[in-house]
């Protein structure tokens, strides 16, 4: 068991929130075409993901997060990789195979 099957992720509600994409802080990151980005009325998460972490949990977060933003009308969810939360974090490779499969997890309604 993982610390009691949770996460960290800092779940914040924003009016709005917005990023510019100046250069890459890890060796393994994904390509954007747009280098920045603005979101009105969105649920942010904050997220580090250590180890232990699993795709198992990183579900139960989303849906956690869906039903939030559900319930406060958001227009999304942005998933904002977070290191700062921990100091056990997972390698680079793995945090980011979870946080895509967050990603994906289905968010219709929202």
């Amino acid at each position: 068991m993982h610390r009691g099957q949770i996460m960290k992720i800092l779940q914040l509600d924003v009016n709005s929130v917005s990023y510019e994409l100046v250069k890459p802080e890890a060796k393994i990151y994904e390509e954007e075409d747009v280098k920045s980005h603005r979101f009105e009325n969105f649920i942010l998460l904050l997220t580090s993901i250590e180890k232990g972490d699993t795709e198992k949990l990183a579900d139960k977060a989303m849906d956690d997060a869906i039903g939030f933003a559900r319930k406060q009308k958001s227009n999304g969810i942005l998933i904002y990789p977070y290191a700062h939360l921990s100091d056990n974090l997972e390698t680079q490779d793995k945090s980011l195979d979870i946080i895509k499969k967050m990603r994906q997890f289905p968010s219709k309604g929202i």
